[in-house]
């Protein structure tokens, strides 16, 4: 009963994986968006992705988690240039810009070494990968809750975007549990499921000061 249970919160959850990007690449569309988006949340979005894909497939996870990691590193490419277009236009972080851009660059390599290596290298490594992943959503989202914190606004992360990733995190939960996969996946989802309801209470928070100054 448990592993059709673990399937169903999977099927349901990749459904969710396809589309839980799109609200946020809509949402990069203002300037004022896009500028208020921390560039450390971007940038531990893709290390962490990159190290779940070196963790799905060198432990040959479900190829529906294989596809989700897939389809987000898309989507982070696609926020890349957004943010590239912003930075080109307005002439901001220039330099950091670059250094980042040179820091994803060597992350990329690195995970294309390691899927290339897959069947040398020894499991554990590959656990090692899913732990770095796992435990890299307590970090991902630390950097966009201070900074809405600091600038005083919630506008870079969409609220259509929090949502999806919020229920996301619930339902591969779920499927961790139900599924019996390696221990690292159970910190993923609830350091997430932490994460994003702080971001969710400060999204509501900000929109309710917004509302009573407008009233």
């Amino acid at each position: 009963m448990s592993n059709i249970i673990g399937h169903i919160s999977l099927n349901i959850s990749f459904m969710m994986y396809l589309i839980y990007f799109a609200p946020q690449l809509w949402h990069n569309r203002h300037n004022h968006h896009i500028q208020a988006l921390s560039l450390g949340l971007h940038v531990l979005f893709i290390m962490t992705n990159l190290a779940d894909l070196c963790y799905g497939f060198g432990r040959h996870m479900q190829w529906q988690y294989r596809v989700v990691t897939l389809i987000t590193l898309i989507a982070l490419a696609i926020q890349h240039w957004q943010l590239h277009q912003f930075f080109k236009t307005t002439c901001h972080h220039s330099t950091k810009w670059r250094l980042l851009n040179y820091a994803i660059g060597t992350f990329i390599l690195l995970a294309m070494l390691l899927l290339l290596f897959d069947q040398i290298l020894p499991s554990i490594f590959y656990i090692q990968c899913g732990l770095i992943s796992n435990t890299g959503i307590l970090f991902i989202y630390l950097p966009q809750i201070y900074k809405n914190y600091k600038i005083k606004s919630a506008e870079g992360l969409s609220s259509g975007f929090i949502y999806l990733a919020l229920s996301t995190a619930l339902l591969d939960l779920i499927s961790t549990i139900c599924l019996n996969w390696d221990w690292p996946s159970f910190i993923g989802p609830t350091l997430g499921i932490i994460s994003l309801s702080i971001l969710l209470y400060q999204k509501i928070t900000r929109k309710h000061i917004a509302s009573s100054l407008v009233a």
